[in-house]
């Protein structure tokens, strides 16, 4: 059981990092996606706490403080913040698990295919660019400093209160980075990965998970569509049942 006295606990509505200590051998690495906060993945965090799964959650730079923030980083500084949260599990675990949400499933899958992991979850994971207009970013970050989510068909939701209601152009860009190298990745992975997504997810369209599934280079590998879920799975009704699936699969499936 974790050592509950030793959790690092945000308020209920905080975008800051957080850490849940446990007494198991086991950790868990969470990354939250692009404008958004840990928050999102707070509730899981806990319920892996529950069961004995220490868990570290970092706050990606450039988020949980004003949109301007963003525009002044590189995809390589949110990587490297990931690589640092997983050695501090490292150093006090045996095992390690990655889990990661939109953008932050890009990274898991980047970490996972150069760092040995037991196991990877991606939720509602970009491994291309399906939007039409980001393939014209260079042109419109000289003149646009920030889109508005609703202009890419990106529906105004509770996330709007724990991250961004934009996209900084300039960031937006070293999104299309991660998910590009990303691609290239996914092909060395080899732990057993569990794939999630949403079949009306009209963000990150659900055919990125079956990209994911046909390339990755686990022979274990699941692939969960949920009929009710659309891109944020771990803040709709799909919740349960999600939080559920992972709990099985890092700590109950072989």
């Amino acid at each position: 059981m974790p050592s509950l006295n030793s959790i690092t606990e945000p308020d209920d509505v905080s975008s800051d990092a957080f850490s849940y200590d446990a007494d198991g051998n086991t950790g868990c690495l969470l990354i939250h996606g692009f404008t958004g906060t840990p928050w999102v993945l707070r509730e899981l965090g806990k319920k892996l706490a529950e069961q004995g799964v220490a868990v570290e959650a970092p706050l990606l730079a450039g988020h949980g403080g004003e949109k301007q923030d963003l525009n002044r980083v590189k995809w390589q500084e949110w990587y490297k913040q990931c690589l640092e949260a997983y050695q501090r599990l490292c150093n006090q675990k045996k095992y390690v698990s990655c889990i990661g949400f939109s953008m932050g499933g890009s990274l898991a899958l980047m970490l996972a295919a150069e760092k040995p992991c037991q196991k990877l979850v991606t939720i509602s994971a970009p491994i291309r660019i399906d939007n039409k207009w980001l393939h014209f970013l260079p042109f419109f970050q000289l003149f646009i400093k920030y889109i508005k989510k609703s202009w890419l068909g990106v529906h105004r939701s509770i996330e709007s209160y724990i991250g961004y209601d934009c996209y900084p152009t300039r960031a937006l860009a070293e999104y299309c980075q991660v998910i590009e190298h990303a691609k290239t990745k996914v092909r060395h992975i080899q732990c057993p990965t569990l794939i999630l997504h949403g079949k009306n997810d009209h963000t990150v369209p659900v055919t990125n998970a079956e990209e994911i599934y046909r390339k990755i280079g686990s022979d274990q590998k699941y692939l969960k569509l949920l009929d009710a879920g659309s891109h944020n799975l771990l803040l709709r009704a799909s919740k349960t049942a999600v939080i559920d699936e992972i709990l099985s699969f890092i700590i109950d499936r072989v």
